[in-house]
């Protein structure tokens, strides 16, 4: 690969990443508003997931042209691993992002970056220099300075809210070091389609056990709900 093609390789990683970003903070104010509004975390989970499991059989099918496109070329036992990861992060995301501030919610959330370099340099063995270090450390501190005249009294922060957030982080912190070991060669569309699958298979029966109401949305708020499953594709 010429120093080019590297660089353009490069820069396109970082227009993902910035992108992949902005849609997780957006897709965290529909959790948000959807929290706000009464919705049963079970029941945000399930629509959602609904969603972004049609856009991605409707995806793999029109890129692929076949039922074969979902068989995974990776370990399926790596997909199932980061599958239930994911249940158990984006359900407490949902519940901290119910119980803080956006402001208290994203100091929490922005440790991942850091974790996930500290994780692929312990256990990938994969170098960091000082650059990249000083990076992501001048980036959590940018987040910090932007929402600290945000944040509430210390003494009024919900308890609950901070545990849940620092599990959401562990979780999604390890979901991204499943795809790291992963590595490439897997068709993409598969990360999000097989946990979104298993999000919701998961969230039916728990809200089918529980007796969880099943709301029907307004059509106002659909544009929210179609939204947020997206940005989980």
């Amino acid at each position: 690969m010429s120093l080019i093609e590297e660089n353009k390789q490069t820069f396109l990683s970082i227009i993902m990443a910035v992108t992949g970003f902005l849609l997780f903070s957006m897709a965290d104010v529909c959790a948000k508003y959807l929290g706000v509004q009464g919705y049963h975390t079970h029941i945000i989970q399930l629509y959602t997931s609904a969603v972004a499991c049609l856009i991605g059989v409707a995806y793999v099918l029109i890129q692929k042209k076949s039922f074969a496109g979902f068989k995974p070329v990776k370990s399926v036992k790596l997909h199932v691993i980061r599958c239930l990861t994911l249940m158990i992060a984006v359900y407490f995301l949902i519940e901290s992002i119910r119980l803080l501030n956006m402001a208290e919610f994203y100091s929490i959330a922005f440790l991942i970056p850091f974790l996930v370099t500290v994780g692929t340099a312990f256990f990938f063995k994969e170098a960091v220099g000082l650059y990249r270090w000083l990076a992501i450390i001048g980036g959590f501190s940018g987040v910090m300075i932007s929402v600290s005249g945000q944040l509430s009294d210390l003494e009024n922060i919900s308890t609950a809210g901070i545990i849940y957030g620092f599990i959401m982080v562990f979780g999604l912190t390890f979901s991204y070091l499943v795809i790291r070991k992963m590595g490439p060669g897997e068709s993409p569309p598969l990360f999000p389609f097989y946990a979104q699958l298993g999000i919701f298979v998961a969230n039916l029966v728990l809200a089918l056990y529980k007796d969880v109401a099943f709301p029907v949305p307004p059509l106002t708020e659909v544009p929210i709900w179609l939204f947020y499953g997206l940005s989980l594709f």
